[in-house]
């Protein structure tokens, strides 16, 4: 929901090769999703959010297509577990502010397979 930390990590995963689509509502990403949900192999979001939190866009979108990897940070990553959010589809939990290198090789894991 932060343009500032949209364009950021919209310009970390560009530099690394990465088609992006950033938004910073989760009625917005749902629409986009929506209109092409095969366009997109991997979501990022925040938990907490106008209209929505992550968690809740997370269940959407698996509803939708399921196995969709989805990452998502919060600046409150000590209330969220990992079981917790593994138990709702999510991938991987980071906390804010986000060590880029960790968030790289994850998404990079979680597309190819790699480390």
């Amino acid at each position: 929901d932060d343009p500032s930390m949209a364009r950021y990590l919209e310009t970390l995963l560009e530099e690394q090769s990465y088609q992006v689509t950033a938004v910073t509502l989760p009625t917005t990403a749902l629409e986009k999703f929506m209109a092409a949900p095969d366009d997109y192999d991997l979501v990022i979001t925040d938990q907490i959010m106008p209209h929505g939190t992550g968690m809740e866009l997370a269940q959407d979108l698996l509803e939708l297509k399921p196995g969709l990897p989805i990452i998502l940070t919060t600046a409150s990553a000590d209330l969220i577990s990992e079981e917790r959010a593994g138990q709702n589809g999510i991938r991987a939990v980071f906390g804010k502010p986000i060590n880029s290198e960790q968030l790289l090789r994850r998404v990079n894991n979680l597309l190819h397979g790699t480390s």
